[in-house]
């Protein structure tokens, strides 16, 4: 208790960790981007209902102290153009069990009918957008906290 003041230190904000949160946060904007733009959907394409026919199961190993192997779920729709049936499995898998029989909205390109997607709703969407907002926040906190760290030494 009696003696000298022990004083914290203060880490230090290295260029290391700043190169490792830019790369960080490259690799977030990246993964987001491309999510996104494989969910988009051509304006040009026409919307419509699918029916989900059947349903793949996958899985996904959840790491971490608790950790297990869970089943993920793709729907493969049914939708008709012109009379003719085509179907489609979504490239997104799920921890939601479709229901067999169950109506969800998808676009198909017109000019290839057999081209289809799922439309993404509302809330994948802003889990889609989490990605790249993230990685924006670090790639410019990045510096600023290096900045700070530099001027404190």
């Amino acid at each position: 208790m009696f003696g000298t003041p022990t004083q914290l230190k203060r880490h230090k904000f290295g260029i290391n960790l700043l190169l490792f949160l830019e790369l960080f946060g490259a690799i977030f904007i990246g993964t987001g981007l491309w999510f996104a733009s494989r969910t988009k959907i051509d304006p040009s394409w026409i919307r419509t209902q699918g029916e989900v026919i059947n349903i793949m199961e996958g899985n996904y190993y959840s790491g971490g102290r608790h950790s297990s192997i869970r089943p993920t779920y793709y729907p493969i729709f049914r939708y008709s153009v012109n009379g003719q049936s085509y179907q489609f499995s979504r490239e997104w898998s799920s921890s939601e069990y479709p229901v067999l029989g169950s109506k969800e909205e998808i676009a198909y390109n017109p000019n290839r009918p057999d081209q289809a997607k799922a439309v993404e709703s509302t809330g994948g969407w802003i889990f889609l957008l989490l990605f790249p907002l993230l990685g924006t926040a670090v790639v410019v906190l990045a510096p600023i906290l290096f900045i700070r760290s530099s001027k404190r030494s």
